[in-house]
């Protein structure tokens, strides 16, 4: 999964209004530290075909299906269900 990293060679962009839900980081910088939070969440993720998850799903979401022995990725998330493939591309 590719995270493109907002303005990497200026300082982080800040806010200073504790009211605002994103205090502290600018919109570009949640985004980056949220997919970069969703990243690891689910690259722990694993399981058999049957439990693949469905719900909080983006394109380059990884699975480790156990059935199959090796690691997918989501090609296309909706409309319900999600596309599935391997490394190679093939639908799995």
């Amino acid at each position: 999964m590719k995270l493109d990293m907002p303005n990497p060679d200026r300082a982080i962009e800040m806010s200073a209004d504790p009211t605002n839900p994103t205090f502290g980081f600018s919109t570009l910088w949640v985004a980056f530290l949220t997919k970069l939070k969703n990243d690891a969440v689910w690259r722990g993720r694993s399981g058999t075909t049957a439990q693949r998850p469905t719900d909080g799903l983006e394109v380059g979401t990884p699975y480790f299906d156990t059935s199959l022995g090796f690691e997918i990725w989501v090609k296309t998330p909706s409309p319900a269900p999600a596309v599935w493939v391997d490394a190679t591309g093939a639908v799995v």
